[in-house]
């Protein structure tokens, strides 16, 4: 979808919804928001709706006020509030509806309301601000013992000749560890981009230098893509890090050869 045909949706969809008394507003999330990055021909939309108590549930059920609901193929209820659907071009649109009881149970970082009938933008900054329970910071040794023992069972699984599983741990699993550890101890040239809902968007902005070697060891079967993640392991943090385990990373290492 081009930037026009791209805001074009925007606008029809927030047209319509603004038509529908029971709508309290439409907000859009990520690169439909808009703030960061703009939409490009990747992207998909990214929204809210907020109703009347007792609306929501017929906004998930009924797709027919979306733009050219006709041109739907595929719509999947994702969540008790989500719903994914796709449109025939191949455009995608994930939605999630609220009603006003319901909102205290969403989470939003970035944003950008397209309709507001009234009291919606104060009751979003009060949940954007509203801290929930913090997160524990797995501390950086923690965050490599826990990438060589994903890799340690991803390895011994591919050897059995359960490769799909080796490679949910070591190019799922361990690959998320070691993100996460590359944003606790390295400079980020982008913090302004972080999410904290999903520490992998934004990254190769990010982490320029880095992100090239992380996409090129996710290319790897398991075996060469755990021995190069245990060898950026040793390059990046074993000279500066006192307890690094050098001898786990052994063991990890004999396992590969075996």
């Amino acid at each position: 979808m081009d930037a026009a045909a791209y805001a074009d949706f925007t606008r029809r969809l927030a047209a319509t919804l603004a038509g529908r008394p029971e709508v309290l507003g439409l907000v859009a999330l990520g690169s439909t928001a808009g703030l960061d990055t703009r939409p490009d021909a990747w992207s998909d939309h990214d929204v809210w709706i907020v109703t009347d108590p007792g609306h929501a549930e017929s906004y998930r059920r009924s797709l027919d006020w979306l733009p050219d609901a006709e041109r739907i193929v595929l719509s999947l209820r994702e969540t008790a509030h989500g719903v994914k659907l796709l449109y025939e071009d191949g455009h995608l649109v994930e939605f999630a509806a609220f009603d006003t009881d319901e909102l205290a149970v969403a989470r939003l970082n970035r944003y950008r309301i397209l309709h507001d009938r009234g009291g919606l933008d104060e009751r979003l900054m009060e949940l954007r601000d509203t801290p929930g329970a913090p997160a524990p910071v797995m501390p950086a040794t923690d965050r490599i013992a826990q990438i060589l023992t994903l890799l340690q069972v991803g390895v011994s699984r591919y050897r059995r000749g359960e490769h799909l599983s080796a490679r949910a741990f070591i190019h799922t699993h361990a690959m998320n560890h070691l993100v996460a550890l590359i944003a606790q101890t390295h400079p980020d040239a982008r913090p302004d981009l972080a999410d904290d809902l999903d520490p992998l968007r934004r990254f190769e902005v990010r982490f320029p230098d880095i992100a090239p070697l992380l996409d090129r060891i996710g290319a790897q079967e398991a075996p060469e893509a755990a021995t190069a993640m245990i060898d950026f392991l040793e390059r990046e943090w074993a000279p500066q890090m006192p307890g690094f385990p050098h001898r786990a990373v052994a063991a990890v290492r004999g396992r590969l050869r075996t």
